[in-house]
């Protein structure tokens, strides 16, 4: 929350649970970031939430009933602009 001299997040460390001050793991924001979830389950698509048991595949899906949606490609967009969209 502030400058410092460097910045990981570690979003997943296999199924630990860590909950410290300094440290939490899973990453708080996982489930809320498709920008995160889309590669992580490229790499691993049965990949489980640690802290409820529910894949991560599922929370993806869920954003999408919700009206928030990943893009696959750019071509989708840039297919929109040259039809006016």
């Amino acid at each position: 929350k502030g400058p410092r001299p460097l910045d990981i997040d570690i979003v997943l460390f296999g199924n630990m649970k860590i909950d410290t001050p300094d440290l939490k793991i899973p990453h708080p924001g996982i489930k809320e970031r498709l920008f995160v979830l889309k590669p992580l389950l490229e790499l691993e698509t049965s990949l489980t939430d640690p802290e409820t048991g529910i894949k991560y595949s599922d929370i993806m899906k869920s954003h999408k009933e919700e009206g928030i949606y990943y893009f696959e490609s750019c071509r989708y967009i840039e297919n929109q602009a040259k039809r006016g969209k």
